[in-house]
């Protein structure tokens, strides 16, 4: 986790620290979870688990990647706490404060501050020295309650904070979700299938839900990026690839039948297009 990441929609990574504790079903298949505590044994999850500070030469990081990116046109971007959440209750106000003011430090970079919990925004920010002004803003939803939940607070904290741009990451996609009643405040919508963790068995994401996202976001100006399909593809695209599933399902009354064939045969392609779409980093085009 650094300056080479596997995740479409960043530049890099950055993980001061590493902890966190399931909210909600999107968390059930946490990548990070299962790498941290299972695959690694470096932390215990949960609400009383830790949140591990990293090494010194971490926080590093960010000061040779601001250095990389000086006279760039746009600002890299940075996710911070790939193995965490930002605004995780846990984390210790103190270790907050010291991200923040590196966040303050590397102006060049741009940090895409994802969060599950959006309602902590505003007081843990203000309890931190205030949100650094090269933050954006996002919060990850997996179906139509948790986006109905989420988004007022996220756009509460955009509206008493400021950010350079609002995003959703609807990954894991797990439910359809329509967010026209919150669009027009969204700069960036990110979608994804689950993957498999481990016992964690990924459900099959439909494609025309990622779709109709696609060209709401058309219709709005709302940058769109596709990150993967997850473990299945809809059975008619296995075919035309030649690819064979080790399980075909049915799981929509209205929908295409699935066959799961593999994170990497699944790949990226929403309708035979790679969707790569990012916004405009607003604070360098003013």
């Amino acid at each position: 986790m650094g300056e080479n990441t596997s995740i479409s929609w960043t530049d890099a990574t950055w993980n001061p620290w590493a902890g966190c504790q399931k909210v909600s079903p999107g968390c059930d298949g946490c990548y990070a979870e299962h790498l941290m505590e299972h695959r690694f044994g470096r932390v215990t999850w949960g609400p009383h688990g830790e949140r591990r500070q990293a090494a010194p030469s971490t926080f590093k990081l960010p000061y040779r990647l601001n250095r990389k990116a000086a006279g760039l046109a746009v600002r890299p971007f940075v996710f911070p706490l790939s193995l965490g959440d930002i605004f995780d209750n846990r984390a210790p106000e103190p270790l907050r404060r010291s991200v923040f003011d590196v966040m303050r430090e590397t102006p060049n970079l741009l940090y895409l501050a994802l969060t599950k919990r959006p309602g902590n925004i505003i007081p843990m920010s203000e309890a931190a020295g205030g949100l650094p002004p090269n933050i954006a803003l996002g919060t990850s939803c997996e179906d139509q309650l948790r986006f109905d939940q989420r988004m007022p607070q996220l756009i509460e904290a955009q509206r008493a904070l400021g950010s350079t741009f609002l995003f959703v990451s609807i990954e894991p996609f797990l439910g359809e979700i329509d967010p026209s009643r919150h669009i027009d405040q969204l700069q960036w919508i990110i979608t994804g299938g689950a993957t498999d963790q481990g016992p964690y068995k990924a459900p099959p994401l439909n494609p025309r839900w990622a779709a109709q996202l696609r060209d709401q976001a058309a219709a709005t100006g709302t940058a769109f990026h596709h990150k993967q399909n997850g473990e299945w593809l809809p059975a008619e695209d296995a075919a035309m690839l030649g690819l064979t599933g080790s399980e075909t399902v049915h799981p929509w009354k209205w929908g295409p039948a699935m066959v799961r064939v593999g994170r990497r045969q699944a790949g990226r392609l929403l309708e035979g297009r790679i969707h790569d779409a990012r916004p405009q980093d607003v604070r360098l085009a003013a």
